[in-house]
């Protein structure tokens, strides 16, 4: 394996989110305010407020219909896990500046989070049998490189949406198993 594939792994796998990051904010506890909506809580400098809001909106929005509801909340979850995980990674090997590495990162990336599903007992490699869910998985991929590439100047003190948690406590619950 390649050491930038590596490095950007390690990134990924590194995250602390409990939730999916379209609801995971950082709280700073001397200001007693959340200070970045939509957070996927990694360690790399690169990545500002902004950056992060849009590719967890880009994951949660862009979201398929898909029949995937009806097998189960963990299928659901499994998916977010694995797109955000896409979309994180893509955007930081490009802007590592190693945009070629992409798709092997992606493949990398499926790979992992079916094994460890499968090792907590979710069969979730079913996933990529609907066409709908790899073209999303494809379009996460894409955002994050595209993401990457923009120089944006833009404002990061965005207003705290107020939401840190989903209201759905059992998919809360079933992203969490699943993310650790």
């Amino acid at each position: 394996m390649n050491d930038i594939i590596r490095k950007t792994l390690h990134i990924v796998f590194s995250s602390t989110r409990p939730m999916p990051a379209y609801y995971t904010s950082d709280y700073n506890k001397e200001t007693g305010k959340y200070t970045k909506p939509k957070n996927f809580c990694v360690n790399f400098s690169d990545i500002n407020p902004t950056d992060e809001y849009e590719l967890a909106s880009f994951v949660w929005h862009e979201l398929p219909s898909s029949d995937l509801y009806n097998r189960g909340e963990h299928m659901v979850s499994s998916l977010l896990i694995i797109a955000e995980d896409v979309i994180l990674g893509s955007f930081i090997i490009s802007r590592l500046r190693h945009e070629i590495l992409s798709s092997n990162l992606t493949r990398y990336i499926i790979e992992k989070r079916l094994f460890l599903f499968e090792n907590k007992g979710y069969k979730s490699d079913i996933l990529l049998s609907d066409r709908n869910i790899r073209e999303y998985i494809y379009k996460c991929e894409q955002f994050g490189k595209n993401r990457a590439k923009l120089n944006y100047k833009g404002n990061d003190d965005l207003q705290n949406t107020g939401l840190a948690f989903t209201d759905n406590e059992n998919f809360g619950i079933y992203y969490a198993k699943l993310r650790n």
